[in-house]
């Protein structure tokens, strides 16, 4: 499946608010209370061939197939997936939002085959971690865009992973008919970052 036809199926799959209330309702009792006993926990930098390989993975998914790897993301991490596809970004391109939602499934999916079963993550933990992320962006003095990202290289455990993300949004920066929007990369990227972090730390 190609990217857009990726972000369709995802659209298709998700695009209903009525679907997602349901299905994150049903999840989140079970979150809340099992989410108290886990404990956090460091863990090793994910290399860039662990990151192709799983990107490699899915493309190689027919749409069913595609279909069941979102679902399995959504079921473990169902606060972060509600998030993902909350009003919060409602100011992105629908092809953003999806691209979005596909760029976390990588990250997702790479964190759970170099560690294994995750801890589920919390409300608290993704507001936290994007005002940060917020914060971090706004105090850059960098020029451009991608000189403003520099400062969260220093010293992140990540760095493959948020490699990844500052390209997945400024892969094609100047082309006028790409993905990401100028409006929507900040918005992209801080969410994306905030995805490593509460997946990793």
């Amino acid at each position: 499946m190609c990217l857009r036809s990726k972000i369709a199926s995802l659209c298709r799959m998700f695009g209903q608010t009525p679907f997602l209330h349901s299905f994150f309702s049903s999840i989140y009792f079970r979150q809340r209370t099992l989410r108290n006993f886990y404990k956090m926990k460091a863990m090793n930098p994910i290399a860039s061939d662990a990151i192709d390989a799983v990107i490699d993975a899915l493309d190689n998914l027919d749409e069913h197939q595609y279909e069941q790897r979102m679902r399995a993301f959504a079921e473990a991490q169902p606060i972060l997936f509600a998030w993902l596809n909350s009003e919060s970004f409602e100011l992105l391109t629908e092809d953003e939002k999806g691209y979005l939602t596909y760029l976390s499934l990588i990250i997702w999916s790479a964190v759970e085959k170099a560690d294994g079963e995750m801890d589920m993550v919390d409300e608290e933990s993704i507001g936290e971690a994007e005002e940060k992320n917020y914060e971090i962006l706004e105090a850059s003095e960098g020029k451009r865009f991608r000189e403003r990202l520099d400062t969260f290289f220093e010293a992140y455990p990540q760095e493959e992973l948020l490699a990844f993300a500052e390209e997945a949004v400024l892969e094609d920066e100047d082309d006028p008919e790409s993905l990401v929007t100028k409006e929507g990369r900040e918005a992209l990227f801080v969410s994306l970052k905030t995805v490593i972090d509460v997946l990793t730390e």
